[in-house]
């Protein structure tokens, strides 16, 4: 369906279908656990577990890089066959990770405890509770890191639709009782839940190692992707931070569901990340030759910016009526959502050409480009404010810092190979699919125009944008022959 040649092609390929349809319908039960939690929280006390999110976010880097390092380190070695390096990493990563997570545990619960005279009741019970979801977190986030360094994608895929289950009931149970505190509660009993299951059925087996050299190595391939994962963090979450320092809790409420709804559309690309990663890597510690891995980056970034306009459509055309139906107190979200859903589009035409550059180890080449797109972001967001535009503008302004880093990204992966000829080329043909998507949207929301909550209505919009769409779906079936490998998988369980 998208990369490779032969066995490897169609290896990949089944890894994609299963991993990013296990992806889809875990996000879906997720977003539509989201939305009923949200509204048993309201607007207050979903500001205030956005807010917690952002901490726990960059509680992920106290582990140095190690994990960062993992998912890498593994395939690259499994690709020049050195399994006992392999077994040694994983070792390695599992101590150190677990050791830094409970540091980190102590130090939310020590925090806590100390500030407690300043801190409100549901900030404090909500930072001890989140002290303990740094623990369960490290572990759930290192046994998933191994399933996709060893590519067991099609495990990963059952594991996810099962989760994202146990999790909806869990917050549909315990949220609307208890709230915030039943929220943060159903997260935690979600991840024991994930550990027990994926250690039950996949059986990893750690040992309890000091390697220092590996350790050291780990951090030092793991420590730069580290701070780039936090200056990424950083610039996805300044939007937020800045909204709830300037605005309030309450429009950072609003402003969560617009959030939600491009991570979800981010949802897709991501899954074909968590399959490129591994692959990668293994094909360049095979070969240690990076003109093998253009076909691969070319053409996974073709797939990407070829769907992700009809998947662009789907949520610009729904979420009006969805917010309407099920959040009527969330509708001043709208079009904040719809301007970062447009910013998905570079949101996930990036990722390939990150994942390249980290595979061939430039990624100190990065650091440049986030720092400057996060300096960007501050000041465009403090304008927006400022000039009185709200989440709508700083949801703009996300967009458009979206589109520099691509861009960035893009000619830092492409120019050393395949030239500046093509590189420029490819560009222009990606920004030619984007503004296509954006006549596309535009144009059916003219010629259908009228109530944004009409079933109907909203049914025929996404309907006449796909149509538009069919000249990606042509070039999508006549590169990877998707409905083909479709029907053939189809003929093979019936006959």
């Amino acid at each position: 369906m998208v990369i490779g040649q032969g066995t490897k092609h169609k290896s990949m390929k089944e890894h994609i279908v299963k991993f990013v349809a296990g992806t889809f319908m875990s996000q879906f039960i997720t977003l539509v656990a989201g939305i009923l939690g949200r509204r048993f929280l309201g607007p207050l006390q979903t500001g205030i577990w956005s807010l917690l999110q952002v901490i726990l976010n960059y509680t992920q880097y106290s582990s140095f890089g190690a994990m960062n390092a993992t998912l890498r380190e593994i395939p690259f070695y499994k690709g020049k066959g050195d399994e006992a390096k392999v077994a040694n990493i994983q070792n390695t990563s599992f101590s150190f990770s677990m050791f830094s997570s409970v540091v980190v545990a102590v130090l939310f619960v020590g925090y806590a405890f100390v500030m407690r005279a300043r801190l409100s009741e549901t900030i404090f019970y909500g930072l001890l509770l989140a002290g303990g979801l740094v623990v369960l977190r490290r572990m759930n986030d290192l046994l998933i890191t191994l399933l996709r360094a060893h590519k067991f994608f099609g495990f990963a895929s059952r594991q996810m639709v099962l989760s994202s289950l146990v999790n909806a009931v869990l917050i549909i149970l315990l949220s609307y009782r208890f709230r915030l505190y039943g929220y943060v509660a159903a997260m935690a009993i979600s991840l024991m839940f994930n550990i027990t299951y994926i250690m039950m059925r996949q059986g990893f087996n750690f040992k309890w190692v000091v390697d220092i050299e590996q350790t050291k190595d780990l951090i030092s391939y793991g420590m730069p992707l580290v701070l780039l994962g936090i200056m990424s963090t950083v610039l996805l979450s300044i939007d937020r931070i800045m909204i709830a320092k300037m605005i309030g809790l309450k429009e950072l409420g609003l402003y969560s569901i617009a959030v939600m709804s491009y991570r979800y559309l981010s949802t897709f690309s991501n899954a074909v990340g968590n399959v490129l990663v591994p692959n990668l890597h293994e094909k360049y510690g095979k070969y240690d030759d990076r003109s093998k891995l253009e076909g691969t980056l070319s053409r996974t970034a073709l797939f990407l910016s070829n769907v992700s306009p009809m998947l662009i459509g789907v949520m610009w055309f729904i979420l009006p009526g969805m917010v309407s139906w099920v959040l009527p107190e969330f509708k001043g979200c709208v079009p904040a959502a719809k301007f970062l859903a447009i910013g998905a589009f570079f949101l996930a035409i990036n990722n390939p050409y990150a994942h390249y550059v980290v595979a061939i180890r430039k990624h100190m080449q990065l650091f440049p480009i986030m720092i400057g797109v996060s300096i960007l972001a501050l000041v465009v967001n403090y304008v927006a404010i400022k000039r009185g535009f709200g989440i709508m503008g700083v949801a703009f302004g996300t967009s458009l810092v979206l589109f520099l880093r691509f861009a960035a990204t893009y000619f830092l992966a492409n120019i050393s190979l395949t030239g500046l000829a093509r590189t420029f080329k490819g560009f222009e043909r990606i920004v030619r699919k984007f503004a296509f998507m954006i006549i596309v949207l535009v144009i059916v929301q003219k010629v259908l125009s009228g109530a944004d909550d009409s079933a109907p209505l909203i049914g025929m919009r996404i309907i006449l944008a796909q149509i538009f769409f069919i000249p990606l779906v042509i070039r999508l079936e006549k590169e990877f022959k998707i409905f083909e490998s479709i029907r053939d998988k189809l003929t093979r369980r019936t006959a």
